[in-house]
């Protein structure tokens, strides 16, 4: 994984990818059920990305097999069936047991869901995160960041709220920001509520700038910039990172993947700062005093339906109850 942003927590370290995520734009039920391939474990300490290493090693070593051939080969040798056979069977197999244990409450239970999220089982890992964080266990990031790596979009939002809790306030705010430049629909809207702002007074500042010119530098057009720009407005008159934002608010998907979902928000985003921006300069152009800037930040703000941490998690619960149904 080269393309990652390195979280740290307490005494743990964790890379978190910041590649497209593979169920952003899936059917919620889809999106369920979705396995990160590559991490299904097929026997003992044997996951299919070591057998796709094997295949590297086997080139390497001179072997003249394709890809598919070796894959299928090593396949019948161990299992008796041909590649796309086992894994189909292998995500079929954690579908079915995923799909009937959705309260996860006994011990039974658990010992099934943490063998799933160690499996790629990107839903399994997020339930396995969110149990863990309500638990306050430090367990509960390693899963969060595991569930966002196998493609969850909903994994480092929660993270960011369990990391606010805990007082790594840098960590939170890398998460959300991470959240929205890669898929998740409401951590732009979060990112704009005023909670944010409170979030942002109790980092180190230069620490908090390194992380979000660090996380802009990673993203074409993230989010990392509205945050800048809250720090920036307050420091110079200069309002060029805000007539970039106003251009193109959002990381923009795939054209595939382009949807009125995200065109509303786009429209919804464009028009907050365009807000701001008309509400900062006085009657003669020139950005007013500073100590009026953020008093109309807040303003603003509260005009829009943006998202605080506690109604995501709310709006959650609800979610996995309707799931657990």
């Amino acid at each position: 994984m080269n393309n990652f942003y390195t979280l740290t927590h307490n005494s743990g370290v964790y890379n978190i990818s910041l590649d497209l995520l593979e169920n952003r734009k899936k059917d919620a039920a889809d999106a369920y059920f979705h396995i990160d391939t590559d991490q299904i474990m097929l026997r003992e300490n044997k996951r299919v990305l070591d057998y796709k290493q094997d295949y590297k090693e086997y080139k390497n070593q001179g072997g003249k097999e394709k890809t598919k051939q070796f894959l299928d080969r090593v396949a019948e040798r161990d299992f008796g069936v041909k590649w796309d056979a086992l894994i189909n069977h292998a995500k079929e197999t954690m579908i079915s047991a995923f799909g009937v244990n959705r309260n996860w409450i006994t011990s039974e239970d658990h010992i099934t869901l943490i063998s799933l999220a160690d499996s790629g089982h990107a839903q399994a890992a997020y339930v396995l995160g969110r149990q863990l964080m309500k638990q306050d266990s430090a367990r509960a990031v390693e899963w969060l960041v595991k569930c966002h790596n196998f493609g969850h979009v909903g994994g480092l939002f929660a993270l960011s709220g369990y990391l606010a809790k805990k007082g790594n306030t840098i960590g939170a705010i890398a998460c959300m920001v991470i959240s929205a430049d890669k898929g998740n629909d409401m951590a732009p809207l979060s990112i704009c509520h005023t909670e944010m702002m409170a979030y942002m007074q109790k980092a180190d500042t230069d620490d908090l700038v390194k992380t979000l010119e660090l996380l802009a530098e990673k993203t074409p057009y993230s989010t990392a910039r509205y945050l800048l720009l809250t720090l920036r407005m307050f420091a110079k008159n200069d309002i060029a990172l805000l007539d970039d934002i106003i251009a193109q608010p959002q990381n923009p998907p795939k054209d595939k993947d382009m949807d009125e979902e995200y065109t509303n928000r786009d429209n919804l985003l464009k028009g907050y700062f365009t807000k701001i921006r008309e509400r900062i300069l006085d009657s003669q152009g020139k950005i007013v005093a500073l100590e009026k800037r953020l008093d109309i930040m807040k303003l603003v703000s509260a005009e829009y339906p943006f998202i605080a941490f506690n109604d995501f998690m709310e709006l959650d619960e609800a979610i996995q109850q309707h799931f657990s149904s």
